[in-house]
């Protein structure tokens, strides 16, 4: 499914109308085939042995991150700790909130901006210190997501509780349903894109480097240890990602209000957002999702909205919205929520 540069760069613009990119998007309202929520959801096809050794490496680095704060609060002296431990959370919200709030999800999930080359390899680079897969494994899955919400074809569906939606998911069997959605949903774009591509077919040796090596090496040249660098920047760091973009599918699909679409499970969740970098605001997501903000929000900081709608955190929507002043993004959606029930 490979292309060349030149196919990628216009491959949206030159094949597709917006009506298109919203189904690309994965927010059509009548898929194919419609799934429903068993109790015993079937999954006939064992796990992948890269799903299973992926599963063991989170394991492993839990147990890294928890030996990290052993050493911040027990080992090192308690300021020194503390840089380590500040320095690993504010590396993760700098990289997690561009590579996956602003990068797999609301650039290449939905589309709803558009980024040009450069801006593009460079959340490339923050999406792989992230390490969730790569962007097309990433913006594949949550397109079914969208598409299947709450099913048994959601690959972290909600009705199966709450641990599976966050993180138990990684742990178990796709199920049936999932393997034939994922036939069905629309990537050509994904493989288009010469960046998500390349990253694609190289996700191995990349998600080591940026995940583990490169943040070791920061800590030995910054900090005078590769130790607590792999252990802080590298696993401390990676964990509290995990665990910011996992809230999204548990915490955001159970807790909150549901203005825009009470039918929905997602919903409006302020811790999550504040985590997130700005995905709590679901039940709006769920409803208008290629909105480039993810949240009914007309300016970056509104703490009395005159429309009556609470103030929205959104640390993704200043990325983009910098990136657009500095020339790399154009294209922004923005949704109205008007005509909806709030």
């Amino acid at each position: 499914m490979a292309t060349t540069a030149a196919q990628g760069e216009d491959y949206l613009s030159q094949h597709f109308d917006n009506n298109q990119r919203v189904r690309l998007a994965g927010t059509e309202k009548s898929a194919p085939v419609v799934y429903t929520t068993t109790d015993q959801p079937k999954s006939s096809v064992p796990m992948s042995t890269n799903r299973k050794i992926s599963a063991t490496i989170i394991s492993v680095s839990h147990l890294f991150a928890l030996l990290a704060l052993y050493d911040a609060f027990f080992v090192a002296e308690l300021s020194q700790g503390l840089k380590w431990f500040f320095a690993a959370t504010i590396m993760y919200y700098v990289t997690g909130v561009q590579g996956i709030t602003a990068g797999a999800h609301r650039l290449w999930a939905h589309r709803s901006y558009t980024a040009n080359f450069p801006t593009r390899i460079w959340l490339m680079c923050m999406n792989s210190i992230s390490n969730q897969g790569s962007i097309i494994t990433w913006a594949t899955e949550h397109r079914i997501h969208h598409l299947h919400v709450d099913t048994d074809a959601d690959p972290h569906n909600i009705n199966r509780g709450f641990f599976f939606a966050h993180m138990g998911w990684l742990y178990s069997r796709r199920t049936d349903a999932f393997a034939a959605a994922k036939k069905e949903v629309e990537v050509a774009d994904l493989y288009a894109d010469p960046v998500s591509n390349f990253q694609d077919k190289y996700y191995s040796y990349i998600s080591i480097w940026f995940c583990y090596i490169m943040p070791t090496l920061l800590g030995l040249y910054f900090g005078g240890s590769a130790w607590r660098g792999f252990l802080y920047l590298g696993n401390l760091r990676w964990i509290m990602t995990l665990h910011a973009t996992w809230n999204v599918n548990s915490l955001a699909h159970l807790f909150g209000d549901r203005p825009y679409d009470p039918n929905q499970q997602a919903s409006e969740h302020l811790i999550t957002s504040i985590f997130s970098g700005g995905e709590g605001w679901h039940n709006f997501h769920h409803t208008l999702a290629t909105d480039y903000r993810a949240c009914e929000q007309d300016s970056m900081w509104k703490w009395n909205d005159p429309s009556g709608i609470d103030w929205r955190f959104n640390a993704a929507r200043f990325w983009i919205d910098l990136y657009a002043a500095l020339g790399g993004v154009s294209d922004r959606r923005v949704l109205r929520a008007k005509n909806l029930n709030h």
